[in-house]
């Protein structure tokens, strides 16, 4: 079986009808590993900077797409937004996952669909410039 980014968001959509608590943690979770695993989908469309001391996968993904160079790299502003929307989510999935007592928002899950929407979107331009479509 295959789970996609989109299995990852369809989750994250149907635990959104959720009013309790537990269903906004989740759907911040789903909706951040949606867009997580989109760009994961092209990241290897940018250059791989020297890992920093500490950091983990997630970190050092969002990294990847902030540190590619402004000049002379083909969606360098697309591949910075890439990474600023991911850490938007990222930080937000932080709060939904390791701190229990911190309050959640009931705009919270709204916002981190809106970021893995705004992710998927810019992935789709980004993988566009990187693998053009064949002229017919």
């Amino acid at each position: 079986m295959s789970i996609t980014p989109e299995s990852f968001l369809a989750e994250a959509q149907l635990a959104s009808k959720r009013a309790d608590e537990m269903g906004m943690r989740l759907t911040i979770n789903r909706a951040y590993y949606a867009a997580f695993h989109w760009a994961l989908t092209v990241s290897h469309f940018c250059p791989n900077p020297s890992a920093a001391q500490a950091e983990g996968m997630h970190r050092a993904l969002i990294r990847r797409f902030q540190s590619v160079p402004k000049q002379g790299f083909r969606g360098a502003n697309i591949a910075r937004e890439i990474g600023a929307w991911l850490d938007k989510g990222r930080k937000l999935r932080t709060i939904a996952d390791y701190e229990l007592n911190a309050t959640i928002h009931k705009n919270d899950p709204t916002t981190a669909l809106f970021y893995a929407e705004h992710v998927r979107k810019q992935v789709a331009q980004f993988a566009a410039l990187h693998n053009p479509s064949p002229t017919t």
